[in-house]
């Protein structure tokens, strides 16, 4: 009987302990959580170029608010000879909502515009300004992008906006507070939002 009752505690036990291995991120662990965003490159229209790249340590809950450096953006006719341009901004406000086993829970809000003129400024309070010469027709476009999205641990989700320019977020697996990421930690596959 006590040999019974010792093989229950022992798997109990066991139980208990393999249930600790798997649960689910706490609101205490960290992630890293990097966004870019790039839009082709106007001397050469097969590449992309990228405007803004940022990585930053994120717990549940923590929110990061984000206007990028402004793009200018063109498209043209297949001849070449009768184009439009644009100044891109995009703002971008973006939550870590749920830490889970393999994967996240962030909340993105984007406001996506595109005009003649745009102005952006940053965390000091200083501004900058792009302006389109009165002689280029000018391009106009303004989206919102508000969502939950998911995302395994790794993967790279790609919003796409009009004319080229692409938003991509990665939440890293969960990590110590002192550990810091790299590229490796979103190498992962590519996945449309």
């Amino acid at each position: 009987m006590m040999n019974r009752v010792t093989l229950a505690a022992s798997a109990l036990a066991l139980l208990s302990l393999a249930g600790c291995v798997s649960q689910p991120a706490t609101q205490e662990q960290q992630s890293w959580v990097a966004v870019s965003v790039s839009a082709p490159n106007l001397n050469f229209p097969e590449r992309i170029g990228t405007a803004s790249r940022s990585s930053s340590p994120f717990k549940v809950q923590d929110t990061e608010s984000m206007a990028y450096p402004l793009m200018t953006v063109r498209t043209c006719n297949a001849a070449m000879t009768d184009c439009s341009a644009g100044i891109v901004k995009l703002e971008s406000k973006v939550t870590l909502v749920e830490l889970r086993q393999n994967g996240a829970t962030a909340r993105l809000d984007l406001t996506y515009q595109v005009g003649r003129s745009q102005t952006v400024g940053d965390r000091r309070s200083q501004s900058v300004s792009m302006s389109l010469p009165a002689d280029v027709k000018a391009l106009n476009a303004s989206q919102r992008y508000s969502k939950e999205v998911e995302l395994n641990y790794g993967s790279v989700g790609h919003i796409d906006f009009p004319y080229g320019v692409d938003f991509a977020i990665c939440v890293a697996a969960p990590k110590l507070a002192e550990q810091k990421s790299s590229d490796a930690d979103c190498a992962g596959p590519g996945v449309k939002l």
